[in-house]
């Protein structure tokens, strides 16, 4: 039961630290480019999803399934983690 609860605890610490790394990045790119965190983060998820929408080669195809999401295709969130996993898994 104990390992349960320390396993959920975790899980939302984890989630937790995920979303004030995420205010962090959009809040400095704001600051570079003047546009607000909420204008960045909706480019960032229309560019993901246009990779999505318009890859028909098979290899892409591949790379897009790879990425962990709930959904239909990741998020800014699940796509930054991937990515940072991928090139930095150092600092994770």
């Amino acid at each position: 039961m104990f390992k349960k609860k320390k396993k959920a605890v975790q899980e939302k610490l984890a989630a937790y630290q995920s979303r004030l790394k995420m205010k962090n990045v959009l809040r400095e790119l704001s600051e570079k480019t003047g546009q607000s965190p909420k204008e960045i983060y909706a480019e960032m998820q229309a560019a993901i999803d246009h990779g999505f929408n318009t890859c028909d080669n098979p290899i892409g195809l591949e790379i897009w399934a790879s990425i962990p999401c709930k959904g239909e295709r990741p998020t800014v969130e699940e796509f930054l983690e991937y990515e940072s996993k991928k090139h930095f898994p150092e600092d994770l």
